[in-house]
């Protein structure tokens, strides 16, 4: 990357050089780059340590937002330091070997929060589109933990290539940063991790959260439409007691009537050995009361099952209808998940917004000119992602900003995971 972007970086000579417009420049980026290093270490130590510490905290989800929070750390800590150093001395000062390391250690833990990204968006995709069953059965604490282990284990195995030759890590000094050389001999790998790392996960990522979109657009459609509103149950319940008075009336009128013929239940079998069996008059009525029903099968017909009206009204009765707090729960239930996913997929989108820019940005300056500011901003863009998702997770995630405060407060926590058990 060194060779090709420094030799299209142009520099703007009009009344100063860079060399003398380089003092505010190193003095605004190595600000910026040592407050992005101490809010971006502190905040994901303290992300990782409120899912580590709290048991309610270590949900499927949970974990994997640790193991994101665990990459950009490591940025933070073993890579961000030697930006600065690069910065403020305008060279690198130490081997080529540490310079490598540095830029294994950046590619590997941006290759882990890209998997990670995707694991979190299969994550959702399975606690919502699918059932709880198969997300307990494929999310269990265990199988995430193992599941984080392998993000780490393929990125490292992406990595290791350059440290074989193909394709080389070097040192731009034009931007300070151990990272690829974007040249024509190593296009083939760059390509390889362009489609692993780039399109696939893009592919997958969107594929679940439009289909997340849409499924709980239609579910909450159709809870809307099967559920009864709230007002309309008292008269359910009055409609239901007046059935089982007029239910009784029938009874006694029916042994009054039938001399000493013994009334019977509508699940009762029918008596097919009355001789007035198919003595049955058809319902004039639209809707058949459960007392006529019952009196059709006491002369021996079949009137219940053959009557679809009379069923309707039966499977009516039996069906349990739902109270206002088991309709609040099922909303409550449904608002959590898409709220949930719906965070996530912001914290994708600020990730794809803070690295899509750079990489179109070193495409394009293996190419053609580019000037140097604009080549800076986007590293610094690209570099600031490591510490906004804690930042995302205080304003969004209402169950970790309740964890940050207990245990800043060092108060005892109560709380919930934001997905509790997957």
């Amino acid at each position: 990357m060194a060779s090709n972007i420094s030799d299209n970086i142009t520099y703007d000579d009009d009344n100063a050089t860079w060399e003398e417009l380089g003092t505010i420049g190193i003095v605004l980026q190595s600000g910026m780059l040592i407050i992005l290093c101490i809010t971006g270490c502190l905040g994901n130590l303290l992300t990782i340590t409120v899912i580590l510490k709290y048991n309610d905290m270590q949900s499927a989800t949970n974990i994997l937002i640790a193991n994101l929070a665990l990459s950009d750390f490591v940025v933070c800590l073993l890579s961000e330091p030697f930006f600065i150093v690069g910065v403020v001395l305008q060279r690198w000062p130490f081997n080529d070997a540490l310079c490598v390391a540095v830029g294994e250690i950046t590619i590997m833990s941006f290759h882990t929060s890209v998997l990670t990204l995707l694991c979190i968006a299969i994550n959702r995709y399975y606690v919502i589109m699918k059932s709880p069953t198969l997300t307990q059965r494929y999310f269990t604490t265990q199988k995430t933990i193992l599941m984080c282990c392998g993000t780490w284990m393929f990125a490292l195995t992406t990595a290791l290539p350059s440290v074989f030759g193909w394709g080389r890590i070097k040192y731009a000094p034009d931007i300070s940063v151990c990272l690829l050389d974007f040249n024509p001999e190593d296009f083939t790998f760059i390509l390889v991790l362009t489609i692993i790392f780039g399109v696939i996960p893009f592919i997958a990522v969107t594929a679940c959260y439009i289909s997340i979109y849409y499924t709980v657009h239609k579910k909450t459609k159709m809870f809307t439409k099967s559920v009864q509103p709230i007002q309309k149950k008292e008269n359910i319940s009055e409609e239901q007691k007046e059935g089982s008075s007029s239910e009784s009336k029938g009874n006694s009128i029916q042994e009054n009537n039938t001399n000493g013929i013994e009334a019977r239940n509508p699940h009762s079998e029918v008596d097919t050995d009355s001789n007035d069996a198919h003595t049955t008059k058809e319902p004039t009525s639209k809707c058949t009361t459960l007392t006529e029903v019952e009196t059709n099968n006491i002369h021996g017909s079949n009137t219940f099952l053959q009557n679809p009206i009379s069923a309707k009204v039966q499977k009516k009765r039996s069906t349990p209808k739902l109270n206002s707090q088991q309709i609040k729960m099922i909303e409550g239930k449904r608002r959590r998940e898409s709220t949930v996913a719906a965070n996530l997929f912001l914290v994708t989108l600020v990730f794809c917004i803070c690295w899509l820019p750079l990489g179109i940005v070193a495409l394009i300056a293996s190419k053609h000119d580019i000037s140097r500011p604009i080549l800076i901003l986007n590293i610094l863009l690209a570099y600031s992602n490591n510490s906004l998702n804690t930042f995302l997770y205080a304003w969004r995630n209402s169950n970790l900003r309740k964890a940050y405060r207990n245990l800043l407060m060092s108060e005892e926590h109560t709380g919930n995971s934001s997905l509790p058990s997957r």
